[in-house]
């Protein structure tokens, strides 16, 4: 997980991250799950460093359904779930470039997809990891974003 480290009075702070959950029909409820326990994840391991950190998480489909900031021992939103529809990433897009995140300015925002949309909306002014989740999802070498990297997750059974 990329993130931004800053020189702090108390060691070194790392900069917000951006978390999108896709919940369109094509994700299941397990790869939702799956989605949410790596970003617990994340938060445990800066905190097992001593490090505190938040992060911003947006869940979506066809338009941002809910957003929460979580720390570590916080819990994702419980009801997550497939939106049962399609996928829009524009979006996400349009609700980071129009100023709408929760607090501070991220730097950088890790989409979970499986991929399955051609809708990306304007390039928003922070670094993009599009990260590929599902045995459904879309490869590395067929998904193309306009902007970004892209890597891919592999869930475990």
């Amino acid at each position: 997980m990329p993130s931004t480290i800053f020189p702090g009075r108390d060691g070194v702070l790392f900069a917000r991250v951006t978390i999108a959950i896709d919940t369109s029909g094509s994700v299941t409820i397990g790869e939702i799950r799956a989605m949410c326990s790596e970003v617990m994840h994340c938060l445990e391991c800066y905190e097992s460093n001593g490090q505190g950190m938040e992060i911003e998480v947006l869940y979506c489909d066809t338009e941002v359904h809910h957003t929460e900031v979580l720390s570590s021992g916080d819990m994702p939103y419980q009801n997550a779930k497939g939106g049962g529809g399609g996928t829009d990433f524009a979006p996400v897009m349009t609700h980071i470039n129009d100023g709408e995140l929760e607090e501070e300015e991220s730097a950088c925002l890790i989409y979970m997809t499986d991929g399955y949309c051609h809708s990306f909306g304007e390039e928003p002014p922070m670094e993009v990891l599009w990260m590929l989740v599902g045995e459904g999802a879309m490869s590395v070498s067929e998904f193309k974003p306009p902007f970004g990297k892209v890597a891919q997750m592999k869930i475990s059974a």
